[in-house]
């Protein structure tokens, strides 16, 4: 009795399995919904018994839009799952408009086939590729036509709003996609394997990226992203490893990817997986990115024991926004052989690390973040092709080396000065500016900058340490502040082409024997009205022959160019940012000069000199 059971049973199912359609027309088999009237393309289900495919033998199968059953017009809306599966005379398909949904695995195995046929490039857009790649017939093809003509540059319609999973996935022949400023969602792996994309950009309107969207796209070497983007999926520029069958062995994929652009901020969620042994990460394998801009925590969710997974051969970073932490750092610095720009100041860092780009021997451009109080120990040492700094406001310490060796340094600058740009303007700048925070220099912080060719130093600072200027044999000309305390020994050694010092302290600062170790003695060190003899009585400031007291401020102050600095010193008279003629009369009004040069030597005496509507007077 049991075996009669279960042949009945065993029957049955045979009967279901070998009949699992509704109706075979013209060759293609279908299951109906006949209160909706739409029709799913299926198969046979002699998948479900062997490998010879899903019962099609034709090669070129052409889905219609409708068909008739039993007297009733349905609509073809779906191709079901495993629907050609295992079809290995399959080369060629077309897909009417109709189509909304392709199951998954419909395509498996499919290796034969070759061309996919479509009738409207959005009606492509609306399809959903249920559960895997291959559901999609793109992943076996080499060719999509749209209306007979071979598929390569793709416009997305404007009224498509979401790019679905799997929309183009390993289609190879796709060079280029353009996505219009409507569409927000783009789906996981919609654009891998398009291995012919060189560049992307993703619009503002984006605002979630699924994961592995442009993996083994192996051509892709420019990408930008645009300032909704909330979330990302792992790995979205990763390319795996391929086979290859003469040598039998696999050959490492790595992207081209060289410039990456990411508009959005530093809120953005980033999904990535991590085992013991790798990283799982969106920017995963970029192994040849030379250009990064983005926000920091892109760079900071690179685990340092992850690192030699992404690029170390970066030329240019732009930090937009959050603020770096060490991971950040530590990825940025692995650059340090190609970097030549590195712009944090999008940043909200309070601090620049120990060693942060320490001997990034080509970077030239160093943008400092707007709210920096701290710079680290050796933080841009060795870093010699470096050419100015400016220094923000905010910063109050700056520490031991850290510009030690910056051998190309001509210019540093310190919160507005950056706006003036002669020595004269500069200083009349710190001057008059309170809002910059610096209080101390450290030892050997600017030491061996040779080609440092002026100096400021801003209202404010104390201290400027042992050595910190050593070495800087261009400077020609020092201006210290009124509220300097202490200059440390060997500060200024071997400046020996120094032509001046200001020094706007009543008191003097204590200096040591070798503070100007090699500084001409005769050079005028110009010091505030009736503070002479206090510098002439000072062991060390008293080596200096030429102190002279500075004269009434006989400067142009209201002039319309803030950068312009009239001023005089032992004899000559120093006219600083004019860009039109000045004249210059005697005290008894004669004009005895009409002209711009920035240098004039003069006997002493009064003169009136006259800029536009503006006459002073100048003491010499």
């Amino acid at each position: 009795m049991k075996k009669i059971y279960f042949l009945l049973i065993a029957l049955l199912c045979s009967a279901t399995m070998a009949f699992a359609y509704e109706a075979e027309i013209d060759g293609i088999y279908y299951d109906f919904d006949h209160e909706n009237k739409t029709a799913t393309v299926t198969n046979d289900g002699g998948y479900l018994w062997d490998d010879n495919g899903a019962g099609y033998i034709q090669s070129e199968i052409v889905i219609p839009e409708k068909v008739t059953y039993n007297g009733v017009e349905y609509s073809v809306t779906e191709i079901g799952d495993f629907a050609f599966s295992r079809c290995s005379s399959l080369t060629s398909i077309t897909i009417p408009n109709s189509v909304t949904t392709i199951g998954g695995d419909a395509f498996l195995a499919c290796y034969s086939l070759v061309d996919v046929y479509i009738f409207d490039v959005g009606a492509w857009f609306d399809i959903e590729f249920k559960n895997c790649s291959t559901a999609n017939p793109l992943h076996y093809a080499e060719n999509l036509y749209l209306n007979n003509k071979k598929v390569t540059d793709v416009v997305v319609p404007e009224d498509v709003d979401s790019i679905k999973d799997y929309v183009f996935y390993n289609y190879s022949a796709l060079t280029s996609i353009t996505i219009p400023n409507r569409v927000t969602f783009i789906g996981e792996s919609a654009f891998r394997g398009c291995s012919g994309l060189t560049s992307i950009e993703i619009p503002n309107s984006v605002v979630c990226i699924g994961g592995r969207v442009f993996r083994d796209c192996a051509q892709l070497r420019y990408a930008k992203i645009g300032s909704g983007v909330k979330y990302i999926g792992e790995s979205i520029f990763y390319c795996y490893n391929i086979y290859d069958e003469e040598s039998d062995e696999w050959i490492p994929m790595v992207s081209s990817l060289d410039t990456l652009i990411c508009e959005f901020g530093d809120d953005v969620e980033l999904d990535f997986y991590e085992s013991s042994d790798e990283t799982w990460h969106p920017l995963n394998a970029t192994k040849n990115l030379r250009y990064f801009q983005g926000p920091a925590k892109l760079v900071n969710s690179i685990k340092e024991e992850f690192q030699t997974q992404f690029s170390n051969k970066l030329t240019e970073v732009h930090i937009t926004d959050g603020e770096l932490d060490e991971n950040g750092f530590n990825y940025i610095n692995r650059s340090k052989k190609s970097l030549h720009t590195i712009d944090l100041a999008g940043t909200t860092n309070t601090a620049i690390n120990d060693l942060a780009f320490y001997d990034c021997y080509k970077l030239e451009n160093l943008m400092l973040p707007g709210n920096l109080e701290t710079i680290g120990f050796k933080a841009m040492a060795e870093c010699y092709q470096l050419k100015e700094i400016n220094i923000p406001a905010s910063v109050v310490e700056i520490n031991d080396a850290a510009f030690e060796n910056c051998r190309s340094i001509k210019s540093i600058t310190f919160g507005g000065q950056a706006e003036a740009k002669s020595f004269a303007s500069r200083m009349k700048r710190a001057a008059a500016d309170g809002d910059v925070a610096l209080q101390r220099i450290g030892n050997w912080a600017f030491y061996n900058c040779h080609a440092l060719e002026n100096l400021v130093i801003p209202e404010g600072v104390t201290e400027v340490g042992d050595a910190a200027f050593y070495g800087c044999t261009y400077l020609d000309s020092l201006a210290l502040p009124s509220t300097t305390q202490r200059i440390g020994d060997n500060c200024f050694a071997l400046c020996s082409r120094m032509k001046q010092i200001n020094v706007n302290a009543i008191e003097p600062p204590t200096i040591f024997a070798k503070t100007f170790f090699d500084v001409n003695r005769n050079i005028p060190v110009i010091v505030p009205e009736g503070a002479r003899e206090a510098y002439a009585n000072d062991e060390y400031w008293g080596e200096f022959i030429n102190v002279v007291e500075s004269d009434e401020d006989t400067s142009i102050e209201n002039t319309e160019n803030a950068n312009i600095a009239i001023y005089s010193v032992g004899g000559v008279l120093y006219v600083d940012g004019l860009s039109a003629d000045y004249q210059l009369f005697d005290v008894n009004g004669r004009l005895i000069y009409t002209g711009r040069d920035a240098q004039l030597s003069l006997p002493r005496g009064v003169y009136v000199i006259a800029v536009g509507d503006e006459v002073e007077k100048i003491v010499l």
